[in-house]
Order: C-alpha cells, then structure tokens, then sequence
C-alpha cells in the first residue's frame, strides 16, 4: 500500500478533533471566514437570496483542496444557504478559525468520525449524499471527472489530489465502512 493509503488510514484511526488539527497542520490555516460577514446576515434577515462566499480569498481547489467546516459535528450541510437557515447557524461558525481544508478522501473520513463520535446525529447526510458517491463513482467505478472547462477544472484537481488505485480505494472505503459498522451499530446510514 501506498504512503498516502497508509496516511487516510492514520487519519481514520484519530478522533475527530485530533484529525481536524493533523489537517490544519498539514495544509494550514484557512485565510479568510466561508461568507462575507455583512453578506450573510443580510441573508439571515432574509433581505438577499444567497450570502456572498469569500470563495476567491479561500480556494485551494487548484490544489486539488476544498473547504470543511469543522463544527458539522454541530450543524448540517454549513455551506448551504438552505441549511443554515433552517438551522440558524450563527456567522461565528463561518469564520476562518472554524475551517480547515481536506481532500475528498480526507472530508470523507471527516464525516465517518462525526457520525461515529455523535453516534449518528451529524456527519451521515453529507457523507452519504455526497462524498461516499463521489468516492465510489471516481476512485471505485474508474469516473474520473473529465478536463472540459475552467468551470469544470478544480473537480479533476480535487480528483487527481485524493486520487488512490482501485484496490486501495476499495480497501479505504471498506475501512472507513466497517468502522462505521461497528461504531454505530443500531443508526442506519
């Protein structure tokens, strides 16, 4: 197994804290909040649409990166407008201190440690939605997103970032399933 498979495993084996910190170590910090402070409470008044990311101050995704944030083992879905609405997240849990940037593998494992550590509560929906598709359609069914567009580029970045063979992938997502098997025995995911 490759040094990166073997990393994603360490990574699964930390508490969720702890594997917040090794990510804000290994990346650094996230430079900017999520929204635009005065954006998002306009939004929250209901006086706008959709509140303005600072997505050009925060993106890594030529990096192959994207944005966690890391009170999901709070909240929901924390970059939806939607969402936070119906939550009423506070802007304070937008704030760059309460991000941290992952790789697809790395957010998916994020997610498994939330759900295992609020037994259910946070972390399932984003994981099941989301990253555990992208996961087994990318890296297990062999759909690499495809180079088209700037608009489409940071999906190949993020793919070619977290990018393991098959039979690791496999491995990985049966760890990362098994794990959650045995953590979370009597909640459905």
């Amino acid at each position: 197994m490759t040094e990166k498979y073997e990393e994603y495993q360490q990574l699964l084996n930390l508490d969720y804290s702890d594997a917040v910190q090794q990510l804000l170590t290994k990346y650094g910090a996230v430079p900017a909040d999520y929204f635009v402070e005065k954006s998002y409470q306009h939004y929250m008044n209901n006086e706008i649409k959709t509140p303005a990311k600072n997505g050009k101050a925060n993106s890594r995704t030529n990096d192959g990166l994207e944005i966690h944030h890391i009170m999901e083992n709070q909240y929901e879905d924390m970059g939806n407008p939607v969402a936070i609405q119906k939550q009423n997240i506070p802007f304070e849990f937008q704030e760059a201190q309460t991000l941290c940037y992952v790789d697809k593998w790395e957010h998916t494992i994020l997610h498994a440690l939330i759900a295992i550590e609020t037994k259910g509560k946070h972390g399932l929906p984003g994981l099941n939605t989301y990253l555990l598709p992208t996961i087994e359609d990318w890296y297990i069914d062999g759909n690499a997103p495809e180079s088209g567009s700037p608009r489409t580029q940071w999906r190949v970045n993020c793919y070619d970032k977290a990018k393991l063979d098959k039979t690791e992938s496999e491995a990985l997502l049966n760890s990362i399933k098994h794990k959650l098997d045995d953590e979370l025995k009597d909640v459905r995911f």
